[in-house]
Order: C-alpha cells, then structure tokens, then sequence
C-alpha cells in the first residue's frame, strides 16, 4: 500500500511539473514531461505486477487450505505472513512436488485390472496346408488328315 501511494505521488508531482512549465519552449519542460509520462507508464506496469502478485497469492492460500497434507497450518501461516514470498516457496515446496511427476503421492483409487482376452490358437493339423496346384491348360491337338 505503501507503494502505491509513493509511486501515485511521485506520477503527481512529475505531472504537475510538466504543466506548470512555461509558455516559451524550455527543455526542462520537455524533460519534465517526459519524466512524467514514463513515471505514469512505470505506475501502470507496477500496479499490473502487484495484481498478478495478489491474485497468485490469494491461489496458493486456496490451493494450501483445500488440500490435505502434513504442516499444513504451518503452510497456512507461512503465506499469510509472508505475502507473496510464502506464496511462492509453498508453490515450489508443496504444490509443485505434489503436481510433479516424481510424485510421492499415490491415487486412493486405482482402476481394476483389466483382462485381456486369451488369443485362439489354430488347430493342430497333420498335414502342412499346401495351396492347389495351378490348373493345366488343354493341350492342342493337330487336326487329323
């Protein structure tokens, strides 16, 4: 909280500096100016990144007292406490372990095992099965005189 009140006054300081700037072309106007338009797009940047920081942190609090595992109080305290940074450790210590896939958690329901169906062996026969002989053309005969 502290930083945003920081950085919004310092946005207007720099913007009332611009404006306040004389008629006549100064570069310490033109300076100013841009000191503000920059401390304004540094501001919106900034907020951005706290917004995302606040919600990550409000996940992983969720995250911790929704799942079941040891020290989780601890867990709990540790992100409420602090902030984002205990976001952030829970995430690589608890959450990433849990998700990975060396994971140590095992499912509490596991399928049945599923049969396969014996494959049917061919009957045994005594001969060698031998494919038909191709059939013979008619011989020609020549005509009789």
């Amino acid at each position: 909280m502290l930083s945003f009140l920081l950085s919004a006054g310092f946005v207007g300081l720099a913007g009332n500096a611009a404006l306040a700037a004389p008629s006549s072309y100064d570069y310490g106007a033109s300076a100013s100016a841009g000191i503000g338009i920059g401390l304004i797009i540094f501001w919106l940047i900034f907020m951005l990144v706290s917004v995302l920081f606040f919600v990550f942190w409000i996940w992983m609090l969720i995250d911790c007292i929704k799942k079941d595992f040891e020290q989780k109080t601890l867990w709990i305290v540790l992100i409420l406490v602090l902030g984002w940074i205990g976001a952030i450790a829970y995430y690589f210590a608890v959450r990433r372990k849990s998700h990975g896939v060396n994971s140590e958690i095992t499912p509490t329901q596991t399928a049945p095992p599923v049969a396969t169906p014996p494959t049917p062996t061919p009957p045994a026969s005594e001969e060698p099965h031998v494919p038909p002989a191709p059939p013979i053309p008619p011989t020609q005969t020549p005509p009789a005189v």
